[in-house]
């Protein structure tokens, strides 16, 4: 019978025909004729067949309330139970910045170009504006005694009035020292021309500031993110988004300050059981499990590590107080992080981290905190050796720092460093390599770049707030 005390088990057609054989021969007579050429035979075929294709569509039913066997529509049902969804293709996007005229509107669809030749096109209209600006070049313009020049910032605004015989160096010089107080941004003087250079302290964010109209704006900075005009797992290094595709009066510079978060397909049914299995149902759930699904569905999320103390005392191995946790995301909106965190946080634990994001319910200020990972930078070096009887191609060596770029940015938070593993990556994508030997080294903040003796091949140690970081400059591939 198909079903047993393992659910519903489809039978084969030769079990099912040899089924009926038997019970003819036991309820009828041992004697019944059923060869397969004969009448009976070729009828009990027939209907060995039939049974055998509808067991076949009970299985798959069957299957479909299983999470391991489930496809499809079916897995995609059972997932949402714990309110997963499968995840949809998407295009690597990040950040660009642009400089610009004051007043350029650039448009959502501006396409730009990387030295690949991939293009990215941006995702929304943007003004170019003082108010958006990350970096602001401003030149006073020399007015005349009791001329007001003001700087604002967040609401708060530095202002000096010109006095008799002050010139443009002078005002330039009262403004920076008046700057110079607010704790989000770094402004500079050119001594010579009088030149101001503001820049945000928060990283290509927008200082929400703008000087009156006694100040000349001479170059302005602003950001905007872009995606790549193609879904997948499409490769968007630093600084190399650099080429505008069409011409734009007003548009000078673009560059992208970081590596794009990748892309990906639409979610294979193996991934999705993977990630169900990491997580939890998050029905008004606020355990760290929950709390850890929820952040890695936001877009753009691409690695989540915690650490929690539910005990009343501080505790010495993670610095967390007591009653506290702290949820470590690589990837993703500050904002969505935020807000799914605040949604979820269980009400009188501290959460704690390296970024803040601040909300308001029913009139209230709420702040909640998480932290951005911090990159362990890592240096590797590659010997290698051709095989004579293949050929290794005239990118070879590219190729092989591509690999291994690929590979390190695909481990997650907190994952050693283990430089053995590197070499199915660069076997598996380089024809003609022959023999290898690669060794790594961790450059810690404050240390020097290595020398040829401080490489080797031994694991290095990753902490949970951490992840490893190479760029392709600091690959270095060398023929034996």
């Amino acid at each position: 019978m198909p079903i047993t005390s393992n659910g519903f088990e489809a039978r084969r057609f030769q079990d099912i025909l040899q089924s009926i054989n038997s019970d003819q021969a036991s309820l009828v007579s041992p004697d019944i004729k059923s060869r397969p050429d004969s009448l009976l035979g070729v009828l009990n075929s027939i209907i060995a067949l039939k049974q055998a294709e509808q067991e076949e569509y009970l299985q798959i039913l069957a299957d479909s309330f299983n999470i391991d066997k489930a496809r499809d529509k079916f897995l995609d049902d059972l997932v949402a139970l714990t309110k997963l969804e499968r995840l949809g293709e998407s295009a690597s996007f990040g950040k660009l910045s642009i400089r610009a005229q004051e007043g350029l509107v650039i448009k959502a669809g501006k396409e730009f170009l990387d030295t690949s030749n991939n293009t990215v096109k941006t995702r929304s209209d943007i003004l170019v504006s003082q108010v958006l600006g990350w970096r602001i070049i401003v030149t006073p313009i020399l007015g005349p005694n009791g001329s007001v020049y003001s700087f604002t910032v967040s609401g708060r605004t530095y202002s000096h009035t010109k006095t008799a015989g002050q010139t443009i160096q002078d005002i330039s010089a009262a403004m920076v020292a008046l700057i110079s107080e607010e704790p989000l941004i770094s402004v500079t003087l050119n001594e010579v021309t009088g030149r101001i250079d503001v820049v945000s302290k928060n990283d290509y964010v927008a200082m929400n500031a703008s000087f009156n109209a006694l100040f000349k704006v001479e170059t302005l900075y602003v950001s905007i993110t872009a995606e790549c005009d193609v879904t997948g797992p499409v490769p968007i290094y630093a600084n190399t988004v650099t080429r505008i595709k069409t011409a734009q009066t007003g548009l000078f510079e673009v560059n992208n300050p970081g590596d794009f978060t990748l892309g990906r397909l639409v979610e294979s049914d193996e991934e999705l059981r993977a990630r169900h299995g990491m997580s939890t149902s998050i029905n008004g759930n606020c355990t760290i499990p929950a709390i850890v699904s929820r952040v890695r569905q936001v877009e753009g999320v691409t690695s989540v590590n915690y650490l929690e103390n539910s005990t009343m005392h501080s505790d010495p191995s993670t610095g967390l107080p007591g009653n506290s946790y702290e949820i470590i995301v690589s990837g993703g909106s500050d904002t969505e992080i935020g807000e799914v965190l605040f949604s979820s946080k269980p009400a009188g634990i501290r959460t704690i981290g390296n970024t803040t994001y601040l909300t308001t319910y029913e009139g209230l200020p709420y702040v909640v905190n998480f932290t951005r990972p911090q990159a362990l930078k890592m240096w590797v070096k590659v010997t290698y050796t051709v095989y004579d009887e293949e050929t290794f191609p005239e990118t070879g060596e590219q190729g092989i720092k591509d690999a291994i770029k690929a590979y390190v940015d695909s481990q997650p938070l907190g994952k050693d460093f283990l430089v053995k593993r590197l070499y199915g990556p660069v076997y598996a994508a380089v024809s003609g390599i022959e023999d290898l030997v690669i060794t790594a080294y961790a450059q810690y903040e404050g240390d020097p770049d290595p020398e040829a003796g401080d490489y080797s091949d031994t694991p290095i140690s990753i902490g949970v707030k951490s992840y490893a970081q190479v760029a392709l400059d600091r690959i270095l591939v060398s023929l034996a």
